[in-house]
């Protein structure tokens, strides 16, 4: 029989190597003391990077003697370092005041700025106003050249008319003179030639040319019965209507004498009414170009004030982020000066000498003494009882 296989075995497992104790790297607390201090100075931008560095050596070598021990060197350097901190708190707090000088002066610039807007707006409003008023003085004065112009035309239309009218009132004289001295003498002295009807014709003509001139509603049934009746038949009432007609129509024809008579002086008349009206036309169209002027030049004014108003809206407008940007420069140099502050009070503290914290071993071991006569008391009060 063939041989069995011995089984193999596993192999050894390697062995684990020994755990080694961490060892923490030993803390120097003062220098985590002193970090504050190393800050500070590094914040003394006055200076030098070589003279910053060589003070922040120094602090660490004269800050780590205790102070009753540090030697005249060490005495020096320490002073100089404070008055660095010293410089640099103030530096700080200058950033403060100027920063707050900026903030102040752009607040007192928002008052000047709104007062301005204020002024310019109310400029604007002013002179709007004024525009408005300029502009509606234009108008009227428009207006005014409109009437004049139509008085002007009125008054060359009259004097163009003048010969027409003298040759109306002298054809109108004609008539009338040939109505009474034809017309109403036939029928008066009773001559009319032909049928009766003739002077039923002639007396209608002549009522006709009386009314035009004003004949008496009561004559205007009498005068034509007067005329048509025989100049033996006519009674006291009918010789009265005859001399009314008769003494209207020598009126009217005296009328129209005097009146082209006067024509020479009324074509003067209308000469000058046509000269006035010219004057007054003119005088009105300087007037009107007065007014334009003065509408111009308010318009130019209240195109300037808006432009002011314009300028004050932009530099209102411009102190907003500037107000912005000094409050948060303001808070900034605020919170810097904070952070100073607190740097100068722990090198301050580190001065009356470094205090290396206490190690936790060392304060159980303080504490254990006290803890056990702490707990033993009560078992002694419980045995002097018994």
């Amino acid at each position: 029989m063939p041989a069995k296989r011995a089984a193999s075995k596993p192999a050894a497992s390697p062995s684990k190597a020994p755990k080694v104790a961490r060892i923490e790297p030993e803390v120097d607390h003062f220098l985590v003391a002193a970090a504050p201090v190393l800050e500070l100075l590094a914040k003394a931008e006055s200076l030098s990077q070589d003279c910053r560095e060589m003070l922040q050596s120094s602090a660490l070598f004269s800050l780590r003697t205790p102070k009753g021990e540090r030697h005249a060197y060490q005495n020096t350097m320490i002073e100089a370092i404070s008055k660095v901190a010293e410089d640099v708190e103030g530096a700080h707090q200058a950033a403060v005041v100027a920063s707050q000088a900026d903030v102040d002066e752009i607040a007192a610039s928002k008052e000047t700025a709104a007062a301005h807007l204020v002024a310019a707006q109310e400029a604007v409003d002013a002179s709007s106003k004024e525009s408005t008023e300029k502009a509606e003085a234009v108008q009227a004065a428009l207006e005014a050249v409109h009437v004049a112009q139509k008085a002007v035309t009125e008054a060359a239309a009259r004097v163009g008319s003048l010969e027409s009218e003298k040759a109306e009132a002298i054809a109108e004289k004609v008539e009338y003179e040939n109505l009474l001295s034809e017309t109403f003498e036939s029928l008066k002295q009773g001559t009319v030639a032909g049928h009766w009807s003739n002077k039923q014709k002639l007396a209608t003509v002549v009522v006709e040319m009386l009314d035009k001139v004003g004949l008496d509603a009561s004559l205007k049934g009498a005068l034509p019965v007067a005329l048509k009746a025989k100049p033996a038949e006519r009674g006291p009432f009918a010789l009265k209507a005859i001399e009314f007609g008769e003494e209207l129509l020598a009126k009217h024809i005296a009328a129209l004498t005097a009146k082209l008579a006067g024509f020479d002086a009324e074509a003067e008349l209308r000469a000058k009414a046509a000269a006035d009206a010219e004057s007054a036309l003119t005088e009105k169209n300087t007037v009107l170009e007065e007014k334009k002027k003065e509408h111009k030049d308010a318009k130019a004014v209240l195109h300037e004030k808006e432009g002011v108003l314009s300028k004050a809206k932009r530099d209102a407008k411009a102190l907003e982020p500037r107000g912005k940007e000094a409050a948060t420069n303001l808070a900034k140099t605020q919170a810097a000066l904070t952070s100073v502050k607190e740097l100068v009070a722990k090198y301050e503290e580190l001065l009356k000498g470094f205090a290396p914290p206490v190690a936790a071993d060392a304060v159980a071991e303080a504490s254990e003494p006290a803890a056990v006569e702490a707990a033993e008391a009560p078992e002694a009060a419980g045995a002097m009882e018994e």
